[in-house]
This record gives structure tokens, C-alpha cells and sequence, in this order.
């Protein structure tokens, strides 16, 4: 669960400092590289928020996941951050636009992990109650609302840039693992418990290890193409 956690900030804190290099960038295509790189890191964040956090979840059952589902279930994610990252993007972004780049990011995350849920083969039936499954889609619009707003709408205030972006990213993450582990409450399973079994090609502590290092590997490949991004725009300042 820790982990889980610890990705999920990690991988948004790498999406908001992609956006702020998008917004600067000199040419289209750095910003375009930008704001991919910064879909990448969120989208892959917020899947792997999801599936290291299925591994620290245990049934008295058996529990598979259909390849293709758990494969599709990644787009949402990558789609509406990179939705969201284009708005954030912009030169001037309004507190409208705020909310609406929180609710993409929010609906990517529900998204994904109702998706995710659907993607496992079980014996067991899997029902959601009503108040616990609309408090988690809440919980992830509105913290994406919060992070957004603390990284954008306080630009002008006591609140510093650096301060203000290490504060955005753990509340971006906890909107990534609070709308998770919301919505694992709401799970109701009914069924006969069986031989507890996972059916991964690994064990599950090392899938966990192998998701944490991809996504870290990735939201350092976000970093490194965001410093050259920045390094290229200072070198064509000083040129002209």
C-alpha cells in the first residue's frame, strides 16, 4: 500500500513539472513532447497505483485478470491526462479551465480502475455499494480540482512556486490512491472462498517491485526530457 502511495505522488509531481515545461517551451514540438511525456508519467502512475495496490489486496480466492482488459485499462488514464496536461498547457489558464482539467484527471482515474476491477476473473461476485463508489469518484475530481488549484491558482499568493509544487503533487497523488482505496471500500464480494491464488507469470511482491520500477524509469525519462527541453530554450535565448 506505502508503495502504491509513494508512486502515485511521485508520477503526478513528474506530470505537474511536465506541464509547467509545456507552458515555456519555445516550440511546438517541445511542447507536444512535454505534455506526452507528462500523459505517460500520470497515466502509468495511476496504473500502477492501481495494480501495485490489487497485489496488497487479498481474497480467499482465486483471482486472474483478462489480458486485454487490463491492457485497455490503462487508456483512459493516458487519454484524459493528456487531455488535462494540453489545458494546464496553455499560457493562461483560467480557474474554468482548472476545474475542467481536475474533472478529466478525476474521470481518468475512476476510470481506469473500474476497468481495472473488471478485468478480474473470479469466482466470487463483485458488487459496489452506491455511497462508497460515488464518494470515490468524488474523492478523485475533487483533490485533482485541489492539487490543480494549489499549483495554478496560488501563483500569485505567500505560497511559493517550489513549495507549491511539492504540495500539488502529494495531493494529485493522494487523489490517484485515496480514489483507489475509496473505491476498494466499496467493493461487496459474494461467493464461496476457495484456495487463495493469484495467477501472475511472478510473484506478487516482485510485480509490484518491477511496476514501481517502470514507473519510476519512466517519470525519469519525464525529468530527462523536460531538462532538455528547458536547456534547449535557455540556449536559444542566449543565441538570439
Amino acid at each position: 500500500m506505502l508503495l502504491s502511495i509513494g508512486i502515485s505522488v511521485f508520477s503526478a509531481s513528474m506530470a505537474l513539472a511536465s506541464a509547467h515545461v509545456a507552458r515555456r517551451a519555445e516550440t511546438a514540438l517541445s511542447r507536444h513532447v512535454a505534455i506526452a511525456s507528462g500523459a505517460a508519467a500520470l497515466g502509468g502512475g495511476i496504473c500502477a497505483t492501481h495494480f501495485i495496490g490489487m497485489l496488497a489486496f487479498k481474497l480467499p480466492t482465486h483471482v486472474s485478470y483478462e489480458l486485454w482488459l487490463t491492457t485497455a485499462s490503462i487508456l483512459p488514464a493516458l487519454g484524459a491526462s493528456w487531455l488535462a496536461l494540453r489545458i494546464l498547457a496553455r499560457a493562461h489558464v483560467t480557474f474554468r479551465q482548472l476545474l475542467l482539467s481536475g474533472a478529466l484527471t478525476g474521470a481518468g482515474i475512476g476510470t481506469m480502475h473500474y476497468a481495472g476491477m473488471a478485468a478480474m476473473d473470479t469466482p466470487v461476485l463483485v458488487r459496489y455499494e452506491p455511497t462508497m463508489f460515488l464518494l470515490s469518484i468524488a474523492v478523485a475530481v475533487g483533490l485533482s480540482m485541489l492539487a490543480l488549484w494549489i499549483r495554478y491558482g496560488l501563483r500569485n499568493t505567500r505560497l511559493s512556486n517550489r513549495h507549491g509544487f511539492y504540495i500539488s503533487g502529494a495531493v494529485m497523488g493522494f487523489a490517484i490512491a485515496g480514489m483507489h482505496y475509496t473505491g476498494m471500500a466499496a467493493v461487496r464480494l459474494t461467493g464461496v472462498a476457495t484456495t487463495p491464488t493469484v495467477q501472475l507469470p511472478i510473484d506478487a511482491p516482485v510485480a509490484s517491485i518491477l511496476l514501481a520500477t517502470l514507473t519510476i524509469t519512466l517519470t525519469l525519462l519525464v525529468y530527462a526530457s523536460n531538462h532538455l527541453i528547458r536547456a534547449r530554450a535557455v540556449s536559444t535565448r542566449r543565441d538570439e
